[in-house]
């Protein structure tokens, strides 16, 4: 396989450069915008789905490259400190470490497109996701020579009958290094595994191992009438390398062999889609803020602070704190809607509106609500603030037989517990943190959660037996 040699510069890059950059990468990414937006009207180019992948990999290597050497430059500044007064030294650090939080949420924006589009592809495969949500978030796509393999792969090998997904563009796909989609049954065959090695200049050597689910005919690059022992390997490289391989191996079993998801329920009418609706198009029409209402307890908040046309102006934009907040006035008066005074359990949890992919949770994308909203979301055109009051749901829950018991201490996380009695004995439900990260985060109706709660209930034989038993609820969103 021919690679093209990565740049190495000993300097760091400059402030400049690093823009430079930012904006580089931004041109990818508004390619892959065009494509990913396609893909949701269902007028997709194939041309343009197998160019996605290699052109935001490209990307992010660049950025992760402009990343590394600038973290390498500050451990060498910070070894040669003595040699800069205090208030020189001071300034280096500053200017370093907004240019390495400029890169990271350019990094960002790049791997919630690739979440968008990767997603899309495993949606009927969410019980193997949860085993990749399970393992560590991916690291930054790698340098030297595996870097430069798992990028030439990614933008030169094409399968006959599968798609290879690329999990370096993702945030979520946490095994291996590519998927295998088999658009035919619309399901993931298979997980790789790639090594590389360099071979002579210019030229790099990959190696994939892979396992698959289905007939042994469907397996990429084998060659089913050549015995194995016809190639010859080094044996003590060849040792290294199953060791490395036989790690990976365990956990990309355990993936493929999950069952397909149950799809008797239908989430379509369980969000406040015409409320999101609604917010949308007020940030569209170019308002200096936007409020709206989500249900009893919640509040979506959104401005458009930044002027800078391209990312990294964005990214790099001067206006202040104070300045935001001063466009948002008027947000305690909304916030105080929210609150009820005959409650117990009034509190409020805000937090910046998320459009990536987490354990059990869609990306923002991939929601019914209009494009330009999303863009304004993904490419940092807009602040979103979710802000939600949970005593509305706990009340609900109350009245329906639960028991719900919430501590709120003055640092960390408020603790939730929550129990019902059955026939036998008492249940209890773990993870309220997760339900009431869907009502905030992608405006989940609470009737829809409790309904869930009540069917498990219902429809458990074991929580009727008085048996010990635990069950894991598991949500699967279509759209």
């Amino acid at each position: 396989m021919t690679c093209v040699a990565l740049n190495d510069v000993s300097q760091p890059p400059t402030r400049k450069q690093v823009r430079a950059c930012i904006d580089d990468a931004d041109q990818s990414f508004r390619t892959c915008w065009q494509t990913l937006t396609s893909m949701k009207k269902m007028e997709l180019d194939g041309c343009a789905l197998f160019d996605f992948q290699p052109a935001l990999a490209s990307a992010l290597f660049k950025l992760d490259d402009a990343y590394r050497r600038l973290v390498h430059h500050r451990g060498v500044l910070i070894r040669k400190k003595h040699s800069f007064s205090a208030v020189r030294f001071g300034q280096r650090m500053r200017a370093l470490g907004q240019d390495l939080e400029a890169l990271r949420a350019a990094i960002r924006v790049g791997r919630n497109l690739g979440d968008a589009f990767a997603w899309t592809f495993y949606r009927y495969d969410q019980p193997s996701l949860e085993v990749h949500f399970k393992n560590p978030p991916n690291p930054p796509t790698p340098a030297g020579i595996g870097g430069r393999g798992e990028l030439e792969f990614i933008k030169q090998v094409k399968l006959r009958g599968l798609l290879v997904l690329y999990h370096g563009i993702t945030t979520f796909l946490r095994i291996g290094d590519v998927s295998f989609f088999d658009p035919v049954t619309g399901r993931i065959t298979g997980i790789g595994e790639l090594k590389s090695k360099p071979s002579e200049p210019g030229k790099v050597i990959v190696r994939m191992h892979s396992i698959h689910r289905g007939e042994r005919e469907k397996i990429p690059f084998i060659n089913l009438s050549r015995a194995a022992t016809n190639r010859e390997q080094d044996r003590d490289e060849e040792a290294q390398f199953k060791a490395v391989i036989e790690r990976q191996m365990k956990k990309m079993v355990e993936v493929v062999r999950l069952p397909e998801p149950n799809r008797k329920a239908d989430l379509q009418d369980a969000y406040h889609i015409d409320e999101l609706g609604n917010f949308a198009k007020q940030l569209s029409l170019k308002r200096p803020k936007a409020f709206q209402r989500i249900g009893k307890g919640g509040v979506l908040v959104g401005c458009c602070p930044f002027r800078g046309k391209s990312l990294s102006g964005r990214i790099y934009s001067s206006t202040s704190q104070a300045s935001i907040f001063k466009r948002m006035a008027g947000i305690r008066e909304r916030v105080s809607t929210i609150l009820n005074p005959e409650l117990p359990d009034n509190s409020i949890f805000g937090s910046a509106l998320d459009p990536g992919v987490y354990h059990g949770i869609p990306p923002l994308f991939w929601f019914p609500c209009n494009t330009d909203f999303l863009e304004k979301i993904y490419f940092m055109r807009a602040i979103v603030w979710t802000i939600y009051n949970p005593a509305y749901l706990f009340r609900a829950l109350r009245e329906r037989g639960y028991e719900v018991h919430t501590e709120y201490p003055r640092s960390d996380r408020p603790k939730f517990e929550m129990r019902k009695a059955v026939s036998k004995g008492v249940a209890a439900i773990e993870g309220l943190d997760f339900y009431l990260a869907l009502i905030e985060q992608r405006f989940m109706r609470e009737a829809k959660i409790i309904e869930g709660f009540d069917r498990v209930f219902r429809e458990a034989p074991d929580l009727a037996s008085g048996q010990g038993t635990r069950i894991e609820l598991s949500f699967v969103h279509h759209f």
